[in-house]
């Protein structure tokens, strides 16, 4: 077996015990993935899965590759060809080639095959009419006629043919009621019509057959406007419902009347809205600023202008199923029904609702009562009660409950270094100490009896 096979078959083994999302109203099973274990940057942007199953996650400081057990990393090397820059805005996988697209902040576009483990980039030239107009890159989506169409922060959108490497250029010169060229994201609608979402100036639905574009801004006066003027991100459902994302909420655009209904819950208003992510059900997860993931029951729902859609948060806390971070900004449906989410400064988690073969307690502050007081463990042992005994490097004994709650601890009994731990047929517990010896602790005298007693 070589190495990619292998990769794969942890990545299938990985995916398969951890399970899949299927309803609202269960909980979620959260597994951080962060600097702790081999991410480059805690700042996540954009996620993707490839052709084998493969994660990539865009960060602020590199790309990264996960493969269900482990990251690989690739960073702007100056001695050898590779990506150009580490800081990134988003990635995407191509949707025939074994390639991944990346977008860089300031340094063009990035293709790497997966295959051949070939990279190519692509930066403005200003002797090349066809190079890509700016090296500031906001977002990739495919196009309907098997292109690439690219935002840019100040030069437009950008229609690319990976087959002849040149590019199309749409902006405010050439497309006629386009209002600036400062755009976040873009949606392919067919028939040569897109939507482009601005920075600062709404919503244009761009014809770019006979180059117009007609604009949509916040109207205070118009409850049909659209909610704000910064569109952060688009997405169309399999139903074809079209999703806006702005600074102040949820829009959704019904194309007939040109409208826009208005999500109306009101802890999301007035909080940025960064990616959506639809269930297998039909329910949409959301990515939002200091939210967390809102959760919106929407399957089977037709939307009105007075549409009232249930709403429920996944945000950040201590407990297994909470979020390390409530400022998310991307999401992901995997080919198995999973949920990744990268967070702008907690790194990933990955979401589950069926409950995982394993689960983790980890090491936290004190009075912390889910966690250990050291994260070096060395022996453990359950009693008689089925509550398990944690013997640590440094911070003698945690004691915790069946349902993972620390009952108590012993920084000194057992001695502070506990190497190892067991019980023997009369219920009684043996923990063996790096400098202190040996200690059994014996069996009844209530629930914790403070006695322990050394062995010579």
């Amino acid at each position: 077996m070589n190495m990619i096979e292998i990769k794969k078959t942890l990545w299938v083994v990985f995916i398969c015990l951890m399970g899949h999302i299927v309803a609202l109203a269960q909980k979620y099973q959260v597994r951080p993935l962060d600097l702790e274990q081999g991410l480059s940057c805690n700042y996540v942007v954009s996620i993707a899965q490839d052709k084998y199953g493969f994660l990539w996650f865009a960060t602020e400081e590199g790309l990264n590759r996960f493969d269900g057990n482990s990251f690989f990393t690739y960073y702007k090397q100056r001695d050898r060809k590779g990506i150009s820059s580490s800081e990134l805005n988003c990635v995407i996988d191509d949707a025939k080639k074994p390639v991944v697209w990346i977008g860089t902040k300031n340094d063009g576009l990035n293709s790497f095959n997966y295959q051949t483990e070939e990279w190519h980039s692509y930066k403005h030239d200003g002797k090349n009419p066809s190079s890509i107009a700016t090296n500031d890159i906001t977002h990739i989506t495919p196009s309907a006629n098997g292109k690439l169409w690219i935002t840019t922060y100040w030069k437009g959108v950008e229609l690319f043919d990976p087959e002849t490497g040149r590019f199309v250029h749409f902006d405010k010169d050439r497309v006629q009621g386009l209002p600036d060229n400062q755009l976040w994201c873009v949606l392919d609608l067919g028939n040569g019509n897109l939507l482009v979402g601005h920075v600062k100036s709404g919503l244009s639905i761009m014809d770019t057959q006979h180059l117009t574009a007609r604009n949509f801004k916040h109207n205070a006066q118009d409850i049909y406007s659209i909610s704000g003027n910064e569109v952060i991100c688009l997405y169309r459902d399999k139903k074809g419902t079209i999703w806006i994302g702005t600074n102040m909420g949820i829009d959704i655009y019904d194309p007939l009347s040109q409208r826009f209904l208005h999500v109306a819950d009101q802890t999301i208003k007035n909080h940025r809205i960064f990616d959506f992510c639809e269930l297998p059900n039909g329910n949409m997860l959301v990515a939002t600023e200091q939210m967390g993931i809102a959760v919106l029951d929407v399957a089977n729902k037709s939307f009105t202008a007075s549409t009232q859609i249930p709403c429920s948060f996944i945000s950040e806390g201590l407990e297994e199923f909470n979020l390390t971070g409530n400022s998310v900004r991307s999401l992901l449906l995997d080919k198995y029904n999973n949920v990744w989410a990268g967070f702008y400064g907690s790194g990933i988690n990955f979401l589950t609702q069926s409950v995982a073969p394993f689960s983790t307690i980890r090491a936290g502050v004190p009075d912390q009562l889910e966690r250990l007081t050291e994260k070096s463990v060395m022996g453990l042992v359950f009693d008689k009660n089925g509550q398990l005994w944690v013997g640590t490097d440094g911070k003698g004994l945690n004691v915790f409950s069946p349902e993972k709650k620390r009952l108590a601890t012993y920084e000194h009994e057992g001695g502070s270094i506990v190497a190892a731990a067991t019980r023997d047929s009369n219920g009684n517990l043996w923990f063996g100490s790096f400098f202190q010896g040996a200690t059994v602790k014996m069996a009844g005298g209530g629930r914790f009896p403070q006695g322990f007693a050394r062995c010579a």
